[in-house]
């Protein structure tokens, strides 16, 4: 099933899936902590002004942005890490 602007809840986990194409892919929620999120492959195609769009949105859902990726140009991302 694709995910289509659709609220899903898991574990107490409020997930909005975002289906158009815009600065964030999914919008998750649980009591008093959010997030926006924003999946890529290469984290090295993310453009400037899709980042500023991205902290944006967070700052107005009040929320904490987070980017999840896989790769860079270079290298593969290690899996359990936190890159910032």
């Amino acid at each position: 099933m694709e995910p289509e602007n659709v609220i899903k809840e898991f574990m107490d986990i409020y997930i909005a899936f975002n289906s158009i194409r815009t600065s964030f892919d999914a919008f998750c929620r649980k009591k008093d902590k959010a997030f926006v999120l924003k999946y890529l492959t290469n984290i090295d195609a993310l453009e400037r002004h899709s980042a500023v769009y991205l902290k944006n949105a967070a700052k107005f859902m009040e929320a904490t942005p987070f980017i999840i990726g896989e790769k860079t140009n270079k290298e593969r991302l290690r899996d359990d890490t936190i890159y910032y």
